[in-house]
């Protein structure tokens, strides 16, 4: 047993390389028996609250030929009697109580060692570090004295005082015994490793596992952080051995069901999905079990076939039940670093799955009520991907709040929103669509100044020109079309045409089209709307001319594709070209919505607008078609009136004009 440890763990951790020899148990070896020394009956297995080398003997002070009182000898017997019972306080208030009747007795150490102990099996660990210092100033006996030591820093361990237990670890390292100075040397790597120090932690594991020990006396929380070190680390083979170690050896620890879930991980990422998901179906149908809940995510997560997995999953229950905010997931202590980490790799799956939206709200009932210092690697990291996923989705989906909201999120959690260009500009993109344009000029701003190249420079750059329009500084508008060297020399033209036209119509909502413009000449796909409604606002304000100017390359290609823009539209323009002098191409886009069926409004108009033109003799049209539309329109409607007006002009016209007279 002891040589197999030493050759797994050793290479495991120094070298990486598969262990030669035994390989792993697999399930229907029975990964619970390692050895047949594991079987062995020891009333410390159940807790192992403390290094197995310190059972204390019966009484050393008696052994080198002290006589205690009667009352001393009902301690000791109590003493062990708790052994039995689980409750030491009779012996705890016994010696107690000689204690206080004596002036420094011999026995002392011993009294607040037993004390000291009895604490610490009832796990009042806090009372027992105490009683274990007390202990250690009162100890003559240097061995002794390095045994309550150890115990001291394991209760400080225990009760999570890691800073105090480490100090006091580090002062056993001149130890002569063997096993104390192993156990130590574990403990200060579990302290490190749970510190945040995992280089130092790792050091320290490879030289208490290069003193060979005995497998059974190195802490179940070393097995298990070694395993979580090593599938960090992509070996989930060696974790693997790791987590079976620890089962197997202290199946009864109350983190046995978890190893077991930790177990099933590890095998998933060997590709053993098989025997992943039976680990996990057996921890997610205990009834009672604490990490029942963490079981149940990783079922999910593998039914939901990221990984690979096509097999049937029975134990757990429906995805939605789950995500359920009342859901057992939820009743968990949200601190944990494994509620938080399978949690954030069952919404990771969901977001990889198309469903960003459940996994953020997923994530999001985790999170409610935690500070940033409360929230582990893998969350924030879930958090993250999860978080831009959703925010790029959106904005593509036109839903901006729901981006606005992430994006403050993200930006009050990661200090490295703020450095990523591309991040920055879907949060700009957010706000200016809500709105908030001076607060997207500040973000497409910075995310210009971080860009590195003219092609990342080049959409930031126009989202600050867009929101200048906007905000009506057309000053900065064309300062910045003038010298973006991003934009290129080509947009520096466009840039004097679409500020002259704004300055022409001297209102914010021209600011606004002319932003919308914009948007459409960089996509390369105008919006018909856009060009209607600035058309319109021309003729309106008497901006034709500058408009034409504006508009001039884009309105002779579009008038040769029939499914680009609506009646409404063509009419729009036609006005437009009508009104800067360009009568036959009004006439062009007059014609298409006079001609599209049925005709509604702006047909009816256009029809009428041809037929007047036809009149006044401006171009070239044949003007019965047209005529006869309207004309067909019930009795009583203006369209029909007028059109009935316009017959009965043209009548007289023709029969003046064959009586050789003139129409006046």
């Amino acid at each position: 047993m002891r040589l197999w440890a030493k050759k797994a763990c050793l290479l495991i951790l120094l070298t990486g390389a598969v262990v030669p020899g035994r390989g792993a148990p697999s399930l229907a070896d029975g990964i619970f028996d390692i050895s047949p020394e594991a079987k062995e009956p020891n009333f410390h297995r159940s807790q192992v609250l403390y290094p197995p080398f310190l059972a204390h003997e019966y009484s050393g002070w008696i052994a080198v030929g002290g006589k205690p009182s009667e009352e001393l000898l009902e301690a000791h017997e109590a003493f062990y009697g708790g052994f039995r019972s689980s409750n030491f306080h009779p012996a705890i208030q016994a010696f107690k109580k000689k204690l206080m009747e004596a002036d420094h007795p011999p026995w002392a150490a011993e009294a607040l060692w037993h004390i000291a102990e009895g604490y610490h099996r009832m796990r009042h660990f806090q009372e027992a570090a105490q009683y274990w210092s007390m202990t250690v100033r009162a100890s003559g006996e240097k061995e002794l004295a390095s045994k309550a030591a150890a115990s001291l820093a394991e209760s400080l361990f225990q009760c999570w005082r890691l800073a105090e237990a480490y100090e006091t670890l580090n002062s056993l390292g001149e130890t002569g015994d063997p096993k104390i100075k192993s156990w130590a040397l574990f403990r200060l790597a579990d302290c490190a490793y749970e510190l945040g120090e995992k280089a130092k932690a790792i050091e320290t594991y490879q030289k208490a596992l290069a003193m060979d020990p005995d497998p059974r006396s190195i802490p179940p929380e070393s097995l298990e952080n070694m395993a979580r070190i090593l599938e960090e680390r992509g070996r989930g083979k060696d974790a693997a051995r790791f987590l079976m170690m620890a089962i197997s050896l202290h199946g009864e620890n109350p983190r046995a069901s978890l190893w077991m879930v930790l177990l099933a991980r590890a095998m998933r990422a060997q590709g053993k999905i098989r025997e992943a998901v039976f680990l996990a179906e057996k921890v997610a149908g205990t009834k009672g079990s604490r990490d029942a809940p963490i079981a149940e995510m990783f079922l999910a997560t593998v039914g939901l076939e990221c990984y690979g997995a096509k097999v049937s999953i029975s134990a757990v229950p429906m995805t939605k039940e789950i995500l359920y905010p009342r859901s057992e997931v939820f009743t968990q202590d949200p601190k944990g670093r494994d509620t938080q980490r399978f949690l954030a790799e069952l919404a990771e799956c969901l977001a990889k799955r198309g469903d960003s939206i459940l996994a953020w709200q997923l994530l999001g009932d985790l999170k409610r009520g935690l500070s940033p210092h409360s929230l582990w690697p893998e969350f924030q990291r879930a958090l993250w991907n999860v978080g831009i996923r959703v925010m790029k989705e959106s904005v593509e989906a036109g839903s901006f709040l729901v981006a606005e909201e992430i994006f403050q999120e993200l930006a009050d959690l990661f200090g490295g929103f703020w450095q990523e260009p591309s991040l920055l500009i879907l949060a700009a993109k957010a706000k200016e669509e809500l709105g908030f344009n001076r607060v997207a000029m500040e973000l497409y701003g910075r995310a210009r100044s971080l860009s590195s190249s003219k092609s990342q420079m080049w959409e930031p750059a126009l989202g600050l020109i867009r929101c200048y329009l906007k905000e009506f500084l057309l000053d900065e508008a064309m300062r910045a079309f003038r010298e973006e060297g991003a934009l290129g020399p080509e947009w520096k033209k466009r840039g004097e045409d679409l500020i002259k036209w704004v300055s022409k119509i001297g209102t914010k909502e021209a600011g606004e089209m002319g932003a919308r413009w914009l948007d459409g000449m960089v996509r390369r796909d105008p919006h018909p709307s856009t060009l209607g409604a600035m058309a319109r606002l021309s003729v309106e304000r008497g901006a034709c001319q500058e408009a034409l100017v504006l508009l001039a390359d884009l309105l002779n290609p579009l008038a040769g594709d029939q499914r680009w823009g609506d009646p409404r539209v063509w009419v729009s323009l036609g006005d437009l070209l009508q009104c800067g002098g360009r009568t036959k191409d009004a006439v062009k886009w007059y014609a298409r919505a006079a001609s599209s069926e049925p005709l509604d409004e702006p047909g009816k108009d256009a029809a009428l607008k041809l037929v007047q033109i036809s009149m006044e003799g401006e171009a070239k049209t044949d003007l019965e078609p047209y005529l006869g539309k309207l004309l067909r329109e019930p009795p009583g409607s203006p369209w029909r009136v007028l059109a009935e007006s316009i017959r009965a002009k043209i009548t007289w016209r023709e029969k003046v004009h064959q009586q050789g007279g003139k129409s006046s």
